[in-house]
């Protein structure tokens, strides 16, 4: 309704991923290097998580945007409540194959490898992209790792991104995921927007879809959009989209403090507790916890914990020269490319006469 009142070419705050509005913060760029660098590789699994409305499936969709000339087979699977051949069958579907006459879960999987192989022969790779990844069943976890072993020579040929909420990082972490989580070649929590970046989205959104600065924000209103939403992207989106509706409605063009707070009052807008900050830089990295006090009479409790907690340790000292091993690959690649370009740009320029 507000579009053509503000002279808008589109609607700034729709909920849909779109690639188009995409909004580069420093975690979000951080992330799509991370994805950049997972695809890069070609193979294994690339694990994005982050609470809900952070923005994970348009980063995936800014990703797919940018490699939508590249040579690859996207199969998207929305709807994860599913048994390991269901899961086949949708991946059958999503790739648009022709499934075997004969059914069953050997026959699914041999339908994806010959598809797998041919594509690979072209030089065309299959990637898989699981939304709501948490909500998969143990049972098609495992399925989805066994993919994960069809090769054609040293080629992996399939290559899956499993995004998620958090519990996603949680169940991976779990004993009976070990398998799964070697084959983790990439990943990235993406949290919130910090106050000062509030802003920036919403114009940078505005400006997409044609806004002229009509209507304004005060520096006001920007705070308390932050305070209500916790900076959560899809928090914003809802909130601004009934902001510039108030504004056609009640014919102004200056959003103040006192409409943000009517907005959000009349419309329920308000984001739940966030739990504690989570480190996207170090997604491997948790709080410490002590050993026990040193004590002259240790129970046999006390020592299968204190082993327990010692076990623990080295897990998380291991993921964190892992995850150190990931961004030194991920720069050594960054620094190859500007020497390449750079080599191409000195190549280029005229000799001096």
């Amino acid at each position: 309704m507000y579009e053509r009142h503000f002279g808008l070419t589109d609607k700034p705050f729709r909920l849909t991923p779109d690639a188009r509005f995409f909004y580069p913060s420093d975690q979000h760029r951080r992330a799509l290097a991370f994805l950049e660098y997972g695809l890069h590789e070609g193979e294994g699994f690339i694990v994005i998580t982050g609470e809900p409305g952070t923005g994970k499936s348009t980063l995936v969709s800014k990703l797919m945007a940018e490699h939508s000339r590249d040579p690859l087979k996207v199969a998207a699977i929305e709807t994860t409540r599913l048994t390991d051949e269901h899961l086949l069958e949708l991946l059958v579907s999503r790739f648009e194959l022709k499934p075997s006459r004969l059914g069953g879960k050997a026959n699914l999987v041999e339908v994806l490898r010959k598809a797998f192989v041919a594509w690979d022969k072209r030089g065309t790779r299959a990637l898989a992209i699981i939304d709501e990844a948490q909500n998969l069943p143990a049972d098609t976890v495992e399925e989805l790792r066994m993919l994960s072993n069809l090769t054609s020579g040293q080629r992996p040929l399939l290559q899956t991104f499993l995004v998620g909420q958090p519990a996603l990082r949680d169940r991976i972490e779990q004993p009976e995921f070990e398998q799964l989580r070697q084959r983790v070649t990439a990943s990235f929590h993406l949290g919130p927007f910090k106050a000062d970046e509030v802003q920036p989205y919403i114009e940078h959104r505005l400006k997409q879809a044609g806004w002229r600065n009509d209507p304004i924000f005060t520096d006001d209103a920007f705070a308390s959009i932050f305070e209500i939403t916790g900076g959560v992207p899809r928090l914003i989106n809802m909130l601004c989209d009934r902001l510039l509706l108030f504004c056609y409605l009640e014919s102004v063009n200056r959003i103040e403090k006192s409409a943000v707070e009517i907005v959000a009052e009349e419309t329920g807008i308000r984001a739940r507790q966030q739990p504690p900050a989570f480190d996207a830089q170090h997604p491997e990295e948790t709080a410490e916890k002590p050993y026990p006090p040193a004590t002259s009479s240790l129970t046999a409790n006390d020592g299968v914990a204190l082993v327990s907690e010692l076990i623990d340790r080295l897990h998380r000292i291991e993921h964190r020269i892992q995850y150190t091993e990931r961004r030194l690959r991920l720069e050594l690649i960054s620094l190859r490319k500007l020497l390449v370009k750079s080599n191409s740009i000195q190549d280029s320029e005229p000799d001096a006469e």
